[in-house]
């Protein structure tokens, strides 16, 4: 599926804490959205967070490598593991899109 426009947002999560939200709209009009709060704690070997408002602006800053190209969710997912982003970056991204 090809993406047209992805709109991060900052947003509260059910537990009142600030975390990223994604809205992904595709080429055919279809439009998915999906948060991934941060979890209370990161083992050794995942990925890191940065600021809530940090990865808006991250998101912002890279969807132009994203945009315009035709994804199935494995070739989406090994983008976003490519371009090594903080969690709260990629899976949004990838959540909005496994959504469709």
């Amino acid at each position: 599926m090809e993406i047209i426009d992805i709109q991060p947002r900052s947003i509260l999560s059910s537990m009142g804490n600030k975390t990223v939200e994604v809205k992904i709209i595709f080429s055919n009009g279809v439009e998915s959205m999906a948060a991934v709060p941060a979890g209370i704690s990161a083992g050794q070997y995942e990925r890191k967070n940065i600021s809530v408002d940090e990865a808006v602006i991250k998101i912002e800053s890279i969807k132009t490598n994203l945009l315009n190209t035709d994804f199935d969710q494995a070739s989406l997912d090994k983008k976003l593991t490519d371009m090594d982003l903080p969690s709260n970056v990629s899976l949004p991204i990838s959540a909005a899109f496994w959504k469709v």
